[in-house]
């Protein structure tokens, strides 16, 4: 039943419009960003390259932070779909189970989300060989330099925002509540940079970073220009805690939501006893 559920809503994502003309933006960005100055997103400053593996981390970051509008949409559509239709009475007397029923959603719209999210290094990497590219401000081709940013930013994050407006949406049942949740998390962000910036706290500014991006300025505040085109951002230290400690609460959410949803037509409603015949 999972599979064929799983399969059933991962064709959905690919059918739908939306999906794609996400997928069309995030690659539109990413390729004008690389290949023209009409499009800053990062610093790319100096003799930082904008194809350079620093470049591309803090841009995926910044699109990622962004792109949350994207999830909310994407993901939260994947859990009320069936509510919103009004065939979640016709599922839930089904044989369906609750871990393939809530597995199923998860999976394929995180899916669908890291698909949307893949035209970054697709877009940047097309950007790079444009015939009207500056060859001043890009270096030569290292296919690494697309894709491991897109492995240690960009599927962390969206693993974290899936699980978190997953839960929501699945607790709540509603859209509304799904959007705040995502609209409370970048304010609180905010927030909370501005605050620990003030007291100095590298290391519960890195803590209380969901993006990243707090964790990203830690480990590259001392690096060269020449360390900036060539090394990779290294999954430790500050980074590696991030990422562990935002994707751990992610988990989480994901095992408290299987645990608690119930497939109900009315999980909210108390049952009522039978009258004594």
């Amino acid at each position: 039943m999972f599979r064929s559920l799983f399969a059933f809503e991962l064709r959905s994502h690919m059918r739908r419009p939306t999906t794609w003309l996400y997928f069309a933006t995030m690659f539109l960005i990413a390729l004008f960003a690389v290949s023209t100055d009409a499009v800053v997103v990062g610093p790319a400053l100096g003799k930082v390259k904008k194809n350079s593996p620093y470049v591309l981390s803090q841009f995926y970051g910044i699109l990622l932070a962004i792109g949350q509008i994207i999830t909310s949409a994407l993901v939260g559509s994947a859990v009320l779909r069936d509510f919103d239709a009004r065939v979640h009475e016709l599922l839930f007397t089904t044989r369906l189970t609750r871990r393939g029923y809530l597995g199923a959603k998860f999976l394929s719209a995180f899916l669908a989300m890291l698909l949307v999210f893949l035209a970054l290094p697709l877009g940047a990497l097309l950007g790079t060989v444009m015939p009207w590219v500056d060859p001043e401000s890009v270096q030569a081709i290292n296919l690494w330099h697309y894709l491991h940013p897109f492995l240690i930013v960009v599927v962390p994050g969206v693993f974290f925002f899936s699980a978190m407006l997953f839960s929501v949406g699945s607790l709540t049942r509603s859209a509304f509540a799904v959007y705040v949740a995502g609209i409370l998390l970048l304010v609180g962000y905010s927030l909370a940079d501005d605050l620990v910036r003030t007291l100095d706290r590298d290391q519960l500014a890195n803590l209380l970073d969901p993006f990243g991006m707090r964790s990203f300025d830690l480990v590259t505040r001392y690096w060269t220009p020449a360390e900036k085109n060539t090394q990779v951002i290294p999954l430790t230290g500050f980074l590696g805690t991030n990422r562990l400690l935002w994707d751990s609460i992610g988990a989480l959410l994901l095992l408290i939501t299987f645990r608690v949803v119930r497939l109900e037509k009315s999980p909210r409603a108390p049952r009522r006893r039978r009258p004594s015949e």
